[in-house]
């Protein structure tokens, strides 16, 4: 009966990234036991749920998103090859020990306090980013940074979205899309119930207070100490629980 078996379809290994911007590892592909239909086998990143397994034609299929045909898992090593838009973006967790991150930190810092009255400005400088309770992810194009952001936590439940900033050179290509997601999937695996961030107003802040809308952030009330005023937005979006699932889609 071994001779017999059908061939399995190539499977590369390594990291992916899910169209939602979640990134899973793949270990390779395996066989079902009773109908020798060919599955991928792989894990989250994000969480500790182990290894899961789901049919290779879906792994390796397609969805559509705003009208356009996008793979569900994008190899992240193919996908920064080809440049192919926001899959080719790689998200790391980030120490702050790189330059680039340092200079992409001092522009954000720099833009946040410029369209900003004095003492309206919350943003998180380098000893700030450091706490404990801070994780900072950065996105990157092979060698240049796109992107940054950062959670805070708040309490079990809770979580601050912090220091959300696209490099000038990547902006428009989806790279605050796709690190919103990341922030969000984490936030949600660590059993956050509720997602929260503090902002400033006027023409500067548009573009990332549509970002937000558009995820479905809505205007909340004051948090963590922040004093309201007309030069501060507060949105909060809640989050609902992890069931442990590597994805639903």
């Amino acid at each position: 009966m071994n001779d017999d078996l059908p061939t399995l379809p190539p499977t590369p290994a390594g990291r992916y990234r899910h169209y939602k911007g979640g990134e899973y590892e793949v270990m390779g592909a395996a066989r079902h036991s009773e109908t020798l239909e060919p599955l991928v086998v792989y894990r989250p990143l994000y969480n500790a749920t182990g290894w899961w397994v789901r049919p290779h034609a879906m792994f390796f299929g397609t969805v559509h998103v705003d009208g356009h045909a996008v793979q569900r898992f994008a190899h992240l090593r193919e996908a920064v090859a080809s440049g192919s838009g926001p899959a080719a973006f790689d998200i790391r967790e980030d120490d702050l020990s790189e330059a680039p991150v340092q200079a992409l930190l001092r522009l954000h810092l720099a833009g946040m306090h410029a369209n900003s009255p004095p003492g309206t400005s919350f943003a998180l400088d380098d000893s700030g980013l450091r706490q404990p309770a801070v994780t900072v992810w950065s996105a990157w194009a092979g060698d240049a940074i796109a992107g940054m952001g950062a959670l805070k936590t708040l309490a079990p439940d809770w979580g601050e979205l912090k220091s959300m900033r696209t490099h000038p050179s990547f902006l428009r290509q989806g790279v605050g899309a796709l690190l919103l997601e990341h922030i969000i999937g984490v936030a949600r695996a660590r059993g956050m119930r509720r997602l929260s961030l503090e902002t400033g107003t006027g023409a500067a802040f548009e573009p990332a207070l549509a970002l937000y809308q558009r995820r479905g952030f809505v205007d909340g009330e004051a948090f963590a100490g922040y004093p309201p005023g007309p030069f501060n937005r507060f949105m909060h979006l809640g989050l609902e629980p992890d069931t442990g699932h590597a994805t639903v889609a």
